[in-house]
């Protein structure tokens, strides 16, 4: 579906989507060329939205993971946080990890602190439950 389809603001795609970068920048597996090639239209179609915004921070970790440092430049200085519909702490919570994972900054003390840890508005739901997050580096 991914290969043959291309539907930005599809949910369903774009949680494909979102699973198949997680895999190659977090799991070591192999990229598709047919879906690289349409990454470029992608990006600027992304939803302005919670998922949009980590979507694109996750094709900056894909990027990473095949070791083009000149694309997650150039992704990370288009990045317009403000256009993105995201609360402040989940914001600050991502780009944290961005700069951790990307290896600008060491956030692990930030990081390993559950308070901190914001990974969606919808965090409240998956409170009681005491989900520990996982903190995976980007494999290359």
């Amino acid at each position: 579906m991914l290969e043959t389809q291309h539907q930005a603001h599809s949910q369903l795609y774009t949680n494909l989507l979102g699973q198949y970068i997680y895999e190659v920048a977090f799991h070591g597996q192999i990229a598709c060329l047919s879906i690289e090639k349409k990454m470029n239209s992608l990006i600027r179609n992304i939803p302005k939205t919670e998922d949009g915004l980590i979507l694109y921070l996750n094709i900056i970790y894909y990027y990473e993971a095949l070791n083009d440092r000149t694309k997650v430049i150039q992704l990370l200085n288009n990045l317009n946080t403000a256009k993105f519909k995201v609360s402040d702490k989940v914001l600050t919570y991502y780009l944290r990890l961005t700069n951790h994972l990307l290896g600008f900054k060491d956030e692990t003390v930030f990081l390993s602190q559950p308070k901190n840890v914001h990974t969606s508005s919808y965090q409240w739901v998956y409170k009681p439950l005491n989900i520990q997050e996982e903190l995976k580096g980007i494999v290359k």
